[in-house]
């Protein structure tokens, strides 16, 4: 989880972390083409989450700034997708923009399931991994 990895290893390692196993994770299981673009999702999703957390919330991991953290990346998520394939839509498509933003809402419907998810998932999941990193 992308959330998760800026939050214990920080805005820098974070991203690294999070891109390399994305990235390794659509390499392995048959999405190399689209890699490109988990990445740079990623990568985009790990910028908002330096510019609120580590420099809007000072790092501050009291569970309020961690569940805040998650819902940014959740609502970032589901932006960049619509957007997305809004862009797919037109361009690839030819639909009008109404016709492939209507086309969009429709497509990201898993991305609205993933980003409860995330809510859900990163204030539990962050102080477990938290305390198992600082015991090595």
């Amino acid at each position: 989880m992308v959330v998760i990895a800026i939050l214990i290893f920080g805005a820098r390692k974070g991203a690294l972390v999070a891109t390399v196993a994305l990235g390794l994770f659509d390499i392995f299981n048959g999405y190399a083409a689209e890699v490109w673009i988990t990445i740079l999702e990623s990568l985009i999703v790990c910028l908002v989450l330096y510019l609120v957390f580590e420099k809007l919330l000072k790092s501050n991991d009291k569970i309020v700034n961690v569940i805040i953290a998650g819902v940014i990346a959740a609502l970032t998520k589901i932006i960049l997708n619509f957007l997305k394939y809004t862009i797919i839509n037109t361009i690839i498509a030819s639909l009008p923009l109404k016709a492939a933003m209507l086309a969009s809402v429709i497509k990201i419907g898993g991305t609205f399931g993933t980003s409860v998810v995330t809510i859900i998932a990163v204030p539990l999941l962050y102080p477990v991994f938290k305390r198992i990193l600082k015991k090595d």
